[in-house]
């Protein structure tokens, strides 16, 4: 299991946004880049970051309308687990609530899913799961598994989940986001010499004004970024 990554350095911090600090502030940058990373990830509604091994997570399927009977299973043909999906290793379906809690899972096969959004732009996650029309593999269960049973815990996922990157210098780590976080973080610092009020003075820069909301360009590149969900 991998820690939470932070977006930004506290040296880049420091040298690009703060330049009227020294190498000595940058351990006390540290948690505060940390802090503006976790805030970006909850504009967003994503982690822009994934562990260096598979998890196993379990989700519940919100109940539907309809009949639920030994010839007719009324379920969904696409799951949203409400975070990004970097890699499935295996995914398990149960008929209900009650095959979950028993551990009674059937293993899909990887032809008979697809990660979706099929176009979704190159290194970005996929968002949500859709099960094959027609399966075609062989299930010991008295279900097909055309359909996400509704219950608790009936989808498990086995896998590394939110945004395939480990590091902030990867390509594949929007560096957008690096500079919104940078930004956040150098709000945060002044902020806390400000205290409460709207004005600081800043070392050898006087009276200056602090601003207490994102800038235009790093709301539209979050709200870019923002993660749609249908939970």
């Amino acid at each position: 299991m991998s820690l939470p990554l932070s977006y930004c350095t506290p040296d880049e911090v420091r040298t690009v946004w703060l330049t009227q600090l020294s190498t000595s502030d940058e351990p006390a940058l540290a948690p505060i880049c940390a802090t503006a990373s976790r805030f970006v990830e909850i504009v967003s509604n994503r982690r822009f970051w994934t562990t260096t091994g598979d998890e196993t997570k379990s989700f519940d399927v919100p109940p539907r309308r309809g009949i639920y009977s030994a010839g007719a299973y009324y379920g969904y043909e696409t799951f949203d687990p409400g975070m990004d999906i970097a890699a499935l290793t295996t995914l398990n379906l149960a008929e209900s609530s009650i095959k979950a809690t028993s551990g009674t899972f059937a293993t899909i096969s990887t032809g008979d899913f697809y990660l979706q959004p099929a176009d979704r732009p190159d290194g970005w996650p996929a968002t949500h799961i859709a099960l094959t029309d027609e399966y075609s593999g062989t299930y010991n269960s008295s279900a097909p598994f055309t359909w996400f049973m509704p219950g608790r815990r009936t989808v498990q996922l086995i896998g590394r989940f939110g945004w395939n990157t480990t590091s902030i210098g990867s390509t594949t780590f929007p560096q957008e986001i690096r500079v919104v976080t940078a930004e956040v973080a150098s709000q945060l610092w002044r902020m806390r010499q400000a205290g409460f009020s709207n004005t600081a003075n800043v070392n050898e820069l006087g009276v200056v004004t602090i601003p207490r909301s994102l800038s235009p360009m790093a709301r539209e590149i979050l709200e870019r970024y923002t993660r749609p969900t249908s939970r």
